[in-house]
């Protein structure tokens, strides 16, 4: 039987979402990365269709845009639903784009999340990494 896996993808800024950092960018790359491994997408309740965009039906995915909403909130309430769907054991994988759609934080708070997901039974993985932080990259292979 295959993996579940649940895609994660974050927009942070308005500038961010001219860039391969799109939500239709990060779709595409964690698609592909999922087809590639031979996971089955999780059916979180949520689509997002190949232009990035809230949809009916589409590839199943936990979307957060902070770049539409006002002010300097840092609540992320998709990645709260993905959690505890990962506390339910919904699905064996998390799938980002890359370390800093996951994480705001330093090292410490990436290894403290990535510790969570394994106290649940879910790995953490990327489809690409753009960081270059070698302290960061330790932190992933835990």
């Amino acid at each position: 039987m295959s993996d579940r896996a649940a895609l994660y993808l974050r927009v942070s800024t308005v500038e961010q979402r001219k860039t391969n950092l799109s939500i239709a960018s990060q779709l595409q790359q964690c698609r592909t990365y999922a087809e590639r491994k031979g996971y089955v997408l999780f059916d979180c309740g949520r689509y997002v269709d190949a232009l990035g965009q809230d949809a009916a039906a589409g590839t199943p995915a936990y979307v957060e845009d902070a770049s539409m909403r006002l002010g300097a909130s840092r609540k992320t309430p998709a990645l709260l639903e993905l959690i505890a769907a990962a506390r339910a054991g919904s699905f064996d994988v998390m799938i980002a784009l890359d370390v800093t759609r996951v994480s705001r934080g330093g090292p410490d708070l990436l290894g403290a999340f990535k510790m969570q997901l394994k106290d649940y039974k879910v790995r953490l993985e990327f489809a690409s990494s753009t960081t270059g932080d070698r302290v960061t990259d330790k932190i992933v292979e835990l």
